[in-house]
């Protein structure tokens, strides 16, 4: 089933959805005017049914925003995590990929990262309490030190930051979560004791 249709002439593209766990919203990425709601075609999120109903407008700032991956949504489908190098709240003058967070109702807009590298791919739990992403930047004192990439653990509220791995020997990259967001799965070209030799990921 097709979810979106802009006939306009000059119509926009709409593309990287993310799907919630139970399969009951979809956020997406669009340049269309739906409804007349995005008359200057700015590239933002969007959220929609899949049976197409209840299309909304997540965020109303006129700042364009970059996708690389799709959002990552609870799976009650209320909460969504991206990142971007949008400067959305006014937090990221320097345009460096940064983790968002968003409610679906589109309130609650949130930088939660502000570093001097970047911080991508966040993943968030199925409980939407916490949120596995990759960064290079120092997010704590002491920490990466040589920004290569590491893996973090966040707070959907923005607390509780841990690095999980933090070596200079190393680059690990985030993956994914499990619903209770006691598990972590992640890839790395760490050498774990005979393991790994060769260093691929």
């Amino acid at each position: 089933k097709q979810l979106t249709d802009d006939r306009e002439p000059n119509g926009g593209s709409s593309r990287l959805p993310g799907i919630s766990g139970d399969g009951q919203t979809i956020v997406f990425l669009s340049n269309s005017s739906f409804l007349g709601m995005n008359p200057d075609h700015i590239p933002t999120l969007w959220s929609i049914r899949p049976d197409g109903s209840n299309l909304r407008r997540l965020i109303g700032s006129s700042e364009p925003i970059s996708l690389v991956l799709p959002v990552s949504l609870s799976d009650d489908g209320t909460k969504a995590v991206f990142s971007s190098p949008s400067n959305l709240t006014g937090s990221n003058s320097l345009r460096i990929e940064q983790i968002f967070a968003i409610n679906i109702d589109g309130t609650g807009l949130r930088q939660l990262t502000n570093g001097t590298s970047m911080s991508i791919y966040p993943a968030l739990s199925g409980n939407g309490q916490s949120l596995v992403f990759t960064t290079y930047a120092t997010l704590q004192a002491g920490k990466n030190a040589d920004h290569d990439a590491e893996v973090c653990l966040l707070g959907y509220d923005g607390t509780g930051l841990r690095y999980l791995t933090d070596r200079a020997d190393a680059q690990s990259m985030a993956g994914s979560i499990t619903d209770d967001a006691q598990t972590i799965f992640f890839n790395s070209n760490l050498v774990s004791g005979a393991g790994n030799s060769d260093r691929n990921y």
